[in-house]
């Protein structure tokens, strides 16, 4: 059974996303929609928010945008043709997908891959590493005790 990874989404609300594009998502994903309430883009330990696009709303996007670049942020973007709509600058988005292009369920899971699969790995790796330095510390521990016993201490 998979970990349950979670994304960030902005923007348009995940529930006006087409159904077939909800369940794929869904399937990988417990998603925790926030809107256009971009404070969530201060928290550390997020590099990585999924954002759906449909109209222009220059103001979000720029506030959007800011963030990103001031706080070292990505966005992974979905979006809906719009003659009016503009797209984020590309130095802040890792992906950009057209919801008209093919190969969905195939791309959603390219970027679980690429983006949050490994956060979960990382984060197992830090923790053991962890381990093993409080571990080491205590041979570490014993090691300075036996040399303080045996050759300072006489």
């Amino acid at each position: 059974m998979r970990e349950t990874i979670t994304i960030h989404w902005l923007g348009e609300p995940f529930h006006s996303l087409p159904q077939h594009f909800r369940g794929d998502i869904e399937s990988r994903f417990e998603v925790l929609d926030y809107g256009k309430d971009i404070a969530i883009m201060s928290e550390k330990g997020i590099d990585h928010y999924l954002i759906y696009l449909t109209q222009p709303d220059h103001n979000f996007l720029k506030s959007v945008s800011t963030l990103c670049s001031n706080l070292d942020k990505k966005l992974i973007v979905l979006f809906n043709k719009n003659e009016e709509l503009v797209l984020p600058q590309d130095n802040i988005c890792s992906e950009i997908y057209h919801l008209g292009s093919s190969h969905f369920p195939d791309w959603i899971e390219s970027v679980r891959l690429k983006y949050f699969q490994g956060a979960t790995y990382n984060r197992n790796i830090d923790l053991n590493l962890e381990i093993n330095l409080l571990h080491n510390n205590s041979n570490l521990d014993r090691v300075i005790q036996y040399v303080t016993k045996t050759f300072i201490e006489k």
